[in-house]
């Protein structure tokens, strides 16, 4: 078992988006020129894109997220729907695929069935204030179709989960020094 935690910070500086990214402990940081980059943070965006892919939708109760009540939908993302997922969360380009190589992605996705998701909006303001994905036949199905299983490597659980804060102010959020001075990471190209 092997749980990972991320903070991540992101600003513009003029027309750059900076992003900062803590894993086990380490700040990375990298720049990505223009702002379209932005649009991987829209989560008005991301919920719509969200909502369209969940079936079986509804909500199971009301819980506290981070202070904020929020009500709690279960429902889960088929595979037919999970190719426009990653193309609107941008995670496809993240990957090295562009339009060129989507059936290679179509295949590298294929079997992975549905995926349940969990998700808490806040009552007020109608924000999404949590995800929770359980990514464990996803990850079994990408391994198997990258042919990684056949050499002993197994998944077991793959859960990611995320908890959305800062929406009221956000110039309240202080980036940490640590985060500003850390080494800038190259985006390949």
């Amino acid at each position: 078992t092997q749980e990972m935690e991320s903070t991540v910070y992101a600003e513009a500086d003029g027309d750059d988006l900076i992003t900062y990214t803590q894993m086990e402990g380490d700040w990375y940081k990298m720049t990505q020129p223009g702002l379209e980059a932005l649009e991987e943070y829209d989560t008005t965006k991301a919920m719509g894109t969200y909502l369209e892919a969940i079936q079986n939708f509804k909500k199971t109760g009301t819980e506290d997220v981070a202070g904020v009540k929020a009500d709690k939908y279960e429902g889960v993302i088929t595979e037919d729907y999970f190719q426009t997922v990653l193309e609107e969360s941008g995670l496809d380009e993240q990957f090295g695929f562009d339009g060129e190589d989507s059936a290679t992605l179509k295949e590298l996705f294929e079997g992975i069935g549905e995926m349940p998701i969990t998700i808490w909006i806040d009552g007020e303001k109608l924000l999404p204030v949590k995800y929770y994905f359980d990514m464990t036949n996803m990850m079994s199905a990408l391994m198997k179709n990258m042919g990684t299983d056949e050499e002993g490597l197994a998944i077991d659980k793959v859960i990611l989960s995320m908890v959305l804060t800062g929406f009221d102010n956000v110039d309240a959020i202080d980036i940490p020094q640590e985060a500003r001075e850390a080494e800038e990471l190259e985006l390949e190209e």
